[in-house]
């Protein structure tokens, strides 16, 4: 079992908390879990959990997700490439496998000009996409 996202529930206890009220956040193995991806493949990157958490909290802040579903809405085919491109990259490079895959699906298929696949496959992404977000607000705050 990784860190404590939010806090650690033995520090609440010796701090004179009741760890009975609240329910111990999930740690970083959980959060990957939850999301969809590696933790051990980004641990081997990063190397130590608070960079990690470092790095997932830059990428959500990422706007590569937003330009993608603007960019597919626009039907500007280019923007959709580079958004998706960009989105698979930085997606792999933080462990989040499922969504990096999708992405790099739905960057393909942009790739090829096939217009139709890629507005078939976007859904896979913002799926994808969304549980991360998901993951993201339960075990380590806002997005």
């Amino acid at each position: 079992r990784g860190p404590s996202l939010k806090g650690d529930p033995m520090s609440q206890q010796q701090s004179g908390a009741s760890s009975c009220r609240e329910a111990p956040q999930p740690s970083l193995e959980e959060f990957y879990q939850a999301a969809g991806g590696s933790y051990e493949e980004v641990l081997g990157r990063l190397r130590s959990p608070d960079r990690i958490l470092r790095f997932l909290q830059l990428f959500a802040k990422d706007p590569s997700f937003a330009a993608l579903e603007e960019s597919m809405a626009a039907q500007d085919e280019e923007a959709a490439f580079r958004a998706s491109h960009t989105l698979k990259g930085s997606a792999g490079n933080m462990g989040l496998t499922q969504l990096a895959q999708s992405a790099s699906d739905l960057c393909e298929a942009l790739r090829a000009h096939q217009w139709d696949e890629a507005c078939a496959l976007l859904p896979d992404t913002q799926e994808a996409y969304r549980r991360f977000g998901d993951a993201f607000r339960q075990s380590i705050g806002e997005f």
